[in-house]
């Protein structure tokens, strides 16, 4: 291992293509978004070579909220546990001012839910990310990362189950990440991410989608941030979050059932807001990250809590 481990930047870690939770917006309320992964760091590039970051997510709610806020279904309650794992390849060129990199993230899901009283499961790999194209940026202690994203379809999938660690489309990502990073003061950055789907052929069959038409799940977009303080350069501590919103609505292929989704349910189109606290340390061993989240504001999708352990090597 180097002795200039890395101050890792997640370089694109959102929607790493694990439906952590089967209420979050989309096709039957889910979604790829994955919001918390990419907080500290984040528009930060290192130096070239390989690198490897292993996420540990662990998301619990009790809640599956409607289009008003409301609980939609009795006695619910949601588990899952996601491990992430991200390769990074830093070129060892420059053009200018800007480094390039390309990525991959293979996650692997286990995710329980009781719907009143019904228990659905599913475990195994989840959707693959590939990151052909990382550019970054860097002026000083300012910082910018644009990624190129595409999900590919590589998740465990029943379309008879009512939980799933695949979506079963092809999904394109990009995403934004830029801040001010002070390593001896604060950092304050962001990272917006933007999701669009095709269609599912074979689609899961639930309340609002009973005869199993082809569906696509509308365009969304997700921002995590945090403003922290680097009290020295391998310690790190501040608040965290994330929001999330679907633009647009889901819509289905038999204009009956489309109807309905549209008006009783509003094209699943989600919302939710989250905030909580971080942490970044900095060791030989590599660097460690820890957060927690606590969601609010949910709509057409689960209400729960989310938190988060990182940890980055260089090679």
């Amino acid at each position: 291992m180097k002795t200039r481990l890395c101050r890792m930047a997640a370089l694109g870690l959102v929607a790493l293509g694990a439906q952590t939770a089967p209420g979050m917006a989309g096709e039957g309320a889910s979604s790829n978004m994955t919001l918390g992964g990419t907080t500290f760091q984040t528009p930060v590039i290192p130096e070239p070579g390989f690198y490897y970051s292993n996420y540990v997510n662990y998301y619990h709610a009790n809640r599956l909220n409607d289009g008003e806020g409301n609980s939609l279904v009795p006695n619910f309650s949601v588990d899952a546990w996601v491990d992430y794992n991200q390769f990074v390849y830093v070129a060892p060129f420059e053009l200018g001012d800007f480094k390039f990199a390309a990525g991959a993230v293979v996650p692997f899901a286990s995710i329980r839910q009781n719907a009143g009283g019904t228990i659905s499961s599913s475990k195994g790999l989840a959707d693959i990310v590939l990151q052909p194209l990382i550019i970054g940026w860097q002026k000083d202690n300012f910082h910018v990362v644009l990624v190129q994203g595409i999900i590919a379809p590589t998740g465990a999938y029943d379309a008879a189950s009512d939980v799933n660690a695949g979506r079963n489309t092809w999904q394109y990502q990009p995403q934004l990440s830029l801040g001010y990073v002070d390593p001896q003061g604060i950092e304050a950055t962001a990272s917006i991410t933007y999701i669009t789907s095709g269609t599912n052929k074979d689609p899961m069959v639930f309340f609002a989608n009973t005869t199993g038409s082809d569906y696509r799940t509308g365009d969304e977009i997700g921002m995590d941030f945090a403003l922290g303080y680097n009290f020295t350069p391998s310690f790190e501590l501040g608040l965290t979050g994330y929001y999330y919103q679907q633009l647009s609505a889901d819509k289905m292929s038999d204009p009956a059932g489309d109807a309905i989704l549209q008006q009783a349910f509003g094209g699943f189109k989600g919302r939710v807001a989250a905030l909580g606290v971080g942490a970044r340390y900095l060791t030989e061993y590599g660097e460690f990250y820890a957060q927690v989240h606590k969601e609010f504001a949910v709509e057409n999708r689960t209400a729960g809590t989310s938190a988060w352990l990182r940890w980055s090597i260089s090679f």
